[in-house]
């Protein structure tokens, strides 16, 4: 008798819970339609695991496949309640970045650039194992990376699914929070010469630049002027 992909999604799901769970993942709530981990790595960092099929049936290629999404969401609280300090905000744990699994693996892993493919059947380890091991090959290396906050003292590094302008403000905070006066002024004066070169050549570049959101470009363009000048603001309230 054939299974319902809703039954097909849950028993999938419940496999690769078995599977994180022997990696060391704490299951947050139970198994439905959506997979939601927790672990721990170090003092006062989070790491948030969630796989979800975000796709309708009717936008998979064949009745028999399940597409999954993963992410990893990373939390350094400690860093977070200071930029929201030093930049007059509400502190309210927010996520410090994510890592998408779509954003690391071959693009030729993918469906629609974003689900791996589960092919339902009788086997459901073996139907997992491409993702299980791309996860392992591509996502939790970076993971791994980011599960101590020294991290960030490792000059030239940045993970491949963060805005560099997230990571830098993060650096800073790491380094207001943790590092002697001189290494601390030397990367404040690094990033600082960083953001002015950004909003100094906007200023003088365009005059005319419209804040209406017309296509892809403005909006990446946009969001690198929101990072730094954010980064700045922080580098200002904390120097």
């Amino acid at each position: 008798m054939a299974i319902s992909r809703k039954q097909a999604l849950l028993w999938v799901l419940k496999e690769l819970a078995s599977h994180f769970e022997r990696q060391g993942w704490h299951l947050f709530q139970k198994v439905t339609s959506s997979l939601m981990m927790t672990q721990e790595p170090g003092s006062g960092i989070q790491h948030i695991l969630l796989v979800h099929a975000p796709f309708r049936p009717n936008d998979l290629p064949s009745p028999d496949v399940v597409g999954l999404s993963c992410a990893i969401n990373v939390y350094f609280p400690e860093l977070e309640k200071l930029i929201d300090e030093a930049l007059h905000r509400d502190w309210s744990n927010r996520l410090s970045m994510r890592l998408p699994l779509s954003q690391l693996v071959p693009a030729e892993h993918l469906y629609a650039g974003n689900v791996h493919l589960i092919h339902v059947g009788a086997d459901v380890q073996q139907a997992v194992q491409v993702f299980v091991s791309d996860f392992a090959a591509y996502l939790e290396p970076e993971r791994r990376r980011l599960c101590m906050t020294s991290v960030f003292e490792e000059d030239g590094y940045q993970p491949r699914a963060v805005s560099p302008w997230s990571w830098r403000l993060r650096r800073a905070a790491y380094y207001a929070r943790y590092m002697d006066a001189a290494r601390r002024q030397a990367l404040f004066a690094e990033l600082n010469q960083q953001a002015d070169a950004v909003l100094g050549m906007t200023a003088s570049n365009d005059q005319t630049y419209s804040k209406i959101f017309t296509n892809i470009a403005t909006l990446q363009r946009e969001s690198i002027l929101h990072g730094a000048n954010e980064l700045r603001r922080f580098l200002l309230a904390v120097q």
